[in-house]
């Protein structure tokens, strides 16, 4: 409502596809605008993180001070600056919150180095409005948007230096968003208070925000059938003179053809918590110290093999954020520094159909070390192949198990696995059961904490 009030959307719907970040704002922000403060925003708002330990104190203890309505809501402020999507005020402190759902930044720099005040970055802009804001003592921009797109904003706005030094940014997922409404208690509530909360925690549920919980989620009550996919030909006698394509007909049972449903829906919702254990992924790599290496996860596709009309295998690919920033010496590297970093690069294979060795989907965790002058690019999602054959390729690659109760391996590349695979020296890998995963917990134990294991296994061997 509050975005067709605002223009955003026009009269007819017919950009409605354009405007999902807008509408997703306006049903949101619209909605808990009717609450008192304490009883919606406060609980959003208190899953924002600052990285300055002062900014996080007097943000909390600026929350713990509103109450009720005494705030001032702005959606869509014009600025010459630009157009950021909410503008409140709270006391004397001024906060700006930019809202993104399926695009990214509108406006990026191509020189890292660019001062603040020359960043066409569209975070820097806006923080340069709220800084316009003199009288105001305290200002807070805050980025709310996808837990991967926070990740790698938070990333690249790290080591870069583009916002306004009046001005404190602060990160927020709609995740988390989703995660503190869920902990509000609704029992005493009034109704409307209520009514307003559950319909936006369906409405942020079926956006996708639900954190990961476990391969089972939407699976569980789907009901297969015992019966195999079979298929069976059958003359039929009225089709005789029929030229001969029309003589015999494919018959399934409707059981069968249910199958067929069901196990689409499987892998539908299969991908819908791969998409949570991503999303996980990247928060529980920012706590323990690593950086994504590429925006998107790596996978396998192809017209000419069946095999790969079905996306089964997915890489994520991480780097340390304490490793110092690469830099080629040698003229081949084609990256900017801040792109990559000089260390080895870790990741996280999931397999939903390692049917050739263990017969059930599992997880790879490894960590390999390259000649990084050898990198013709940054990985793209086509590159899949680059990083799946070294944990697979016994041509090019020499295995040694190191533990009798582990599946953990070192392997090490021959002189042809270097020139193929993008000079890869060595590296090591384990292999665990996808469903050892199942809630934000057991990812930072059984994929990070493993990963970390690796390298410091890799450091006592050098």
């Amino acid at each position: 409502m509050i975005a067709e009030i605002f223009g955003k959307i026009s009269r007819t719907g017919s950009n409605l596809s354009d405007r999902l970040e807008d509408k997703l704002t306006g049903d949101v922000f619209g909605s808990l605008r009717y609450l008192p403060f304490e009883a919606g925003l406060k609980k959003l708002l208190s899953g924002v993180h600052f990285e300055e330990i002062r900014a996080q104190t007097e943000w909390n203890h600026l929350l713990d001070r509103t109450f009720g309505y005494s705030y001032e809501m702005e959606f869509w402020p014009k600025h010459e600056l630009g157009e950021i999507d909410l503008r409140f005020t709270l006391e004397n402190s001024l906060i700006g919150i930019e809202v993104k759902y399926f695009s990214g930044l509108s406006s990026e720099d191509e020189d890292p180095y660019i001062s603040t005040e020359d960043s066409k970055n569209q975070l820097s802009r806006y923080s340069r409005m709220l800084s316009t804001f003199a009288e105001i003592e305290h200002k807070y921009l805050v980025f709310l948007a996808p837990q991967p797109m926070v990740t790698l904003v938070k990333t690249d706005l790290s080591h870069r230096s583009i916002i306004a030094k009046d001005v404190c940014i602060g990160f927020l997922s709609w995740e988390e968003v989703l995660e503190q409404l869920l902990q509000v208690h609704l029992e005493d509530a009034p109704l409307y208070q209520k009514l307003i909360l559950q319909d936006i925690q369906a409405l942020l549920n079926r956006k996708g925000f639900a954190r990961f919980t476990g391969f089972g989620k939407g699976i569980a009550e789907l009901d297969v059938t015992k019966e195999a996919y079979e298929y069976r030909t059958q003359e039929d006698d009225r089709s005789a003179g029929q030229p001969r394509r029309f003589q015999r007909r494919i018959l399934m049972s409707t059981s069968n053809g249910y199958n067929i449903t069901i196990a689409i829906q499987v892998l539908r919702k299969t991908y819908e918590n791969l998409n949570r254990l991503f999303s996980e992924m990247d928060r529980a790599a920012e706590e323990e110290g690593f950086v994504p290496l590429t925006t998107k996860f790596l996978r396998w596709k192809s017209d000419a093999q069946t095999d790969g009309w079905l996306s089964s295998n997915f890489i994520k690919l991480y780097q340390k954020a304490s490793d110092p920033l690469y830099s080629s010496q040698d003229g081949r590297s084609v990256f900017q520094d801040t792109e990559l970093r000089a260390g080895s690069v870790y990741g996280v294979e999931i397999d939903l159909a390692d049917e050739e060795e263990r017969n059930y989907p599992t997880i790879t965790v490894f960590q390999n070390q390259y000649q990084l002058s050898e990198w013709p690019r940054l990985p793209q999602i086509s590159d899949h192949w680059i990083f799946y054959f070294p944990l697979h390729d016994s041509d090019c690659f020499t295995y040694t198990k190191m533990e009798q109760d582990r599946d953990l391996w070192t392997h090490t590349a021959t002189a042809k696995g270097k020139k193929k695979y993008w000079g890869i020296v060595e590296g090591t890998l384990e292999i665990i059961p996808l469903t050892s995963v199942f809630d934000y917990p057991s990812v930072k134990k059984e994929i990070f904490e493993r990963m970390i294991s690796l390298g410091a296994r890799t450091s006592d061997t050098r």
